[in-house]
């Protein structure tokens, strides 16, 4: 018998006859795995299974190829915070399937797992935008085709970076790209630092658009789709606020 356990968040699941589910979970030391789990009146007194779920987990199998079962229990729930909230609640759905169509089973993403976990944190706080868009720019980190923010491709400068090629994704200052402002992607500033904070709604339309553009490009298509039907809603959610701002 081969078994698990660890923390995990739950990505997906779907029903499996009228008692049980399949459930899709990120854990940092194995990766995206999936389990049968059964859907116990104490589960279902805390919700149900819920996407974005952080859990404590037990799976095991009689053999590594199995689909395995899963025991668990729940040790934090966003839907408080986000039910409420159709921006919060869209942005939770796209990062949940963002990584669950993204990452094979059983490879671990310690990076990925970390980025989520801090993006699910912060629906509490009013930063939630800006680490959804810092999580899709690690999850192109992880795919190979991570962007360099820091500096200018063309002269090495670290001021006025505004634009990205989007051939090479790789920042490009004001000055450098003026002739070329047509055929760049913008940069908002929040992009280039952690720790900076979009300065309007249309910054944070500016980041979906980059991180969707480069998304499209290196993602299988038929995953990018899913993806993209649930972060079309959301930025229509944002695209309604600034037409409803003065």
């Amino acid at each position: 018998m081969i078994h698990w356990q660890g923390d995990g968040i739950v990505l997906g699941f779907r029903p499996f006859g009228e008692q049980k589910a399949i459930v899709s979970v990120l854990t940092k030391d194995h990766g995206r795995m999936a389990g049968m789990v059964r859907l116990t009146k104490a589960l279902r007194l805390q919700g149900g299974l819920q996407s974005g779920m952080q859990i404590a987990f037990q799976w095991q199998a009689r053999l590594d190829t199995h689909l395995g079962t899963v025991s668990l229990e729940v040790k934090s729930s966003m839907m408080g915070h986000v039910l409420g909230n159709p921006g919060k609640l869209l942005a939770l759905n796209a990062a949940t399937l963002l990584l669950h169509e993204l990452c094979p089973e059983r490879h671990p993403y310690p990076i990925l797992y970390d980025g989520l976990d801090y993006f699910i944190k912060s629906l509490k706080l009013e930063n939630w935008p800006e680490s959804y868009s810092h999580l899709e720019e690690k999850v192109l980190q992880e795919m190979g085709f991570g962007l360099k923010l820091k500096a200018c491709c063309v002269t090495g400068s670290v001021d006025d970076l505004v634009y990205v090629s989007p051939k090479t994704g790789r920042a490009v200052s004001l000055d450098a790209g003026k002739a070329y402002h047509d055929k760049l992607l913008k940069l908002p500033a929040f992009l280039g630092d952690l720790d900076k904070r979009a300065q309007s709604l249309q910054e944070i339309l500016e980041g979906f658009s980059l991180m969707g553009y480069f998304l499209e490009k290196h993602m299988p298509q038929n995953s990018y789709k899913k993806v993209d039907l649930v972060r079309a809603q959301l930025i229509k959610t944002f695209e309604k606020q600034l037409e409803k701002a003065p």
